[in-house]
Formats: structure tokens, sequence, C-alpha cells
């Protein structure tokens, strides 16, 4: 590959991904990437859209953030938070 990911990858790498999970509408989130580590690397910020847009598969919708990769959700989800290691999942009103 002679893509962004292709010159940081070959065809299996530890990678490391930090970011917030942001429910957009029923059904559909999307996981804003504000970290991305390859072997503990850090990779810089600037060049982070570019890694997310070769990641994401299909059409990406005017919803989704620059870094944003798309995650089909269940459509009852209304919301998700993380804390001291724990998920917690809540309900759409």
């Amino acid at each position: 590959r002679t893509d962004v990911i292709g010159l940081l990858l070959r065809d299996r790498e530890h990678i490391e991904l930090g970011g917030v999970l942001r429910v957009i509408r029923p059904g559909f989130s999307e996981y804003q990437v504000k970290t991305f580590k390859v072997h503990d690397i850090a990779v810089p910020q600037t060049i982070l859209p570019a890694l997310v847009r070769q990641l994401s598969r299909g059409v990406r919708t005017p919803e989704l953030s620059e870094d944003g990769l798309p995650l089909a959700t269940p459509e009852y989800i209304g919301d998700v938070r993380v804390s001291s290691g724990n998920i917690t999942l809540y309900k759409r009103q």
C-alpha cells in the first residue's frame, strides 16, 4: 500500500486508538479519534483525519466529524459514558 496507513503498518500491527464515542442519532454513532499509536509511537494529530478517512468503510456522512469513525449502534442507545474503567450505556429518551 502507498497510502498513509500502508506507510505506517505491515499486515499485522499493534495499534492503540484513544478518543470519544459520540451518539449522533439512533443507530448511528462515531468514535472521534484523538490519539493513534503504532508500537507506542504517537501519530501526529495533523494526519489523523487522513488516517480516519482511510480506515472508514463506505460513504462518510456529513454528520461525521473529520476525525470520526462511523459506528452502527443499537437504536435504543442515547449516550455512552466511560469512567474509572466502566462503560455505562444510557437509553434514548
